[in-house]
């Protein structure tokens, strides 16, 4: 039996795991760095959470303090301006009636009232 052709094949297949675990130890080291920089990312993601995470702590704690400090202001505000809506209307309807009042009885008219100029106008109003 001959003995170079073996030692040749055993010697190939030698070649061929050593590149294939060349191969993969090349595969692992770039998993290495991969793992590394997604690890670095995670922990950029986890310091970014926790600083959010403390952020909505604080505007809980201050929209808490806003609802215990600002809040009877506001409803004392509320209070107040209710009833302008009833206030102005009101006022507008009174001075409708004083408008009135001048037309029907001195012949006033606002859009033909210029100064002290005397005025006879009586104006169009469509039905």
């Amino acid at each position: 039996m001959d003995s170079a052709p073996a030692s040749a094949a055993i010697k190939g297949v030698i070649d061929t795991l050593r590149g294939q675990l060349n191969r993969l130890a090349a595969e692992i080291k770039a998993d290495e760095k991969g793992k590394w920089e997604f690890d670095l990312v995670i922990g950029q993601l986890e310091t970014r959470k926790a600083d959010l995470e403390k952020r909505v702590a604080m505007n809980n704690e201050w929209a808490k303090q806003y609802d215990l400090k600002i809040g009877p202001f506001e409803e004392t505000y509320d209070n107040m301006t209710r009833d302008i809506g009833t206030t102005y209307d009101n006022a507008k309807s009174g001075h409708k009636k004083g408008l009135k009042v001048l037309q029907d009885e001195f012949g006033y008219h606002p859009a033909f009232k210029q100064g002290e100029d005397p005025f006879f106008a009586i104006p169009f109003k469509p039905m």
